[in-house]
């Protein structure tokens, strides 16, 4: 019949469930982080144009902080395929 190699349903269904979980975790955190970067980007500018020096230093800590879980997820990405 056929040569390939028995694999107990369950343990399939979990690493299935496990690889699912980390690509999740990996898309929702760039998701995230490029939203964040976005709306860090319109801090700046809008901080800039009024010349508001608070607005504009919020927006570099966002854009730093959308950066950071896009880097998060980037990780996530690749550690999670050797897993």
């Amino acid at each position: 019949m056929c040569d390939l190699p028995t694999v107990p349903a369950r343990s399939f269904r979990e690493a299935w469930l496990r690889r699912k979980d980390s690509f999740m975790g990996e898309f929702k955190d760039k998701a995230k982080g490029l939203g964040n970067e976005i709306a860090g980007n319109v801090k700046q500018a809008a901080g800039k144009a009024s010349d508001n020096q608070r607005l504009e230093g919020e927006g570099i800590a966002q854009e730093n902080k959308g950066e950071g879980q896009n880097l998060k997820g980037k990780l996530k990405g690749s550690v999670g395929d050797k897993v």
